[in-house]
């Protein structure tokens, strides 16, 4: 071909690789009809580079959580034949719009089954390769949900390939909740029964927040 040819057909192609090396780790944010932020590439890339995926989303409110889950449900759809999430009542027709319309899910939405967190019974029994949990404070001791809700999502959880966890509930005076929170993301590292430990590393944890903050 001639050169005036070749040296734009380059151009294109190094702006592609640029663009692809960019993307490596977010690509279900690029993918999506959505504004991106900072912190929520860092966070997909940080999830979606683990495997299995276990992560507790604990962005405050209006940051961005959904959109992070989302995202992630979109880079692990290739490889994930399941997916449930489990959200408030009123978040269920917000949770499929976020998954149809911005992350152009619809061909997905087959192995995608977004249910309403007061209704165990349309819950599937077997554990998904990907269980997203929304509002999941809900789910703990502090939580709405009575024993019974609680011990099934904690079943799917375990059994879960991938879990996400989405809550903005803040750790200080919420021990127990948030501790069982970690129970489900990693129940060999985090035990419910250890109320009392988990709130004494909260409150030695703060007392190096400080420290550190001290120091810059």
């Amino acid at each position: 071909e001639s050169p005036w040819l070749y040296a734009r057909r380059v151009q294109l192609l190094a702006g592609a690789e640029r663009q692809r090396s960019a993307a490596v780790g977010v690509e279900g944010l690029f993918l999506a009809s959505v504004e991106l932020h900072r912190h929520q590439v860092a966070a997909v890339r940080t999830a979606g580079s683990d495997q299995p995926c276990r992560y507790l989303l604990a962005d405050e409110v209006g940051m961005g959580k959904t959109i992070e889950a989302c995202a992630l449900i979109r880079q692990l759809s290739a490889s994930t034949r399941a997916t449930l999430v489990i959200v408030p009542p009123h978040l269920v027709e917000q949770w499929r719009a976020e998954v149809t319309q911005r992350f152009h899910l619809d061909e997905a939405l087959d192995s995608v089954l977004v249910t309403a967190a007061d209704d165990p019974t349309a819950w599937p029994d077997e554990a998904s390769d990907l269980l997203v949990g929304d509002e999941a404070h809900h789910f703990t001791r502090s939580g709405l949900a009575d024993d019974d809700q609680r011990s099934q999502l904690s079943a799917l959880a375990i059994g879960a390939d991938h879990l996400l966890l989405l809550s903005a509930t803040p750790v200080r005076s919420n021990e127990a909740g948030f501790l069982d929170m970690l129970a489900m993301l990693d129940p060999s590292v985090y035990s419910t029964a250890d109320t009392e430990g988990f709130t004494k590393r909260v409150r030695e944890r703060d007392r190096l927040a400080r420290v550190a903050r001290s120091l810059r």
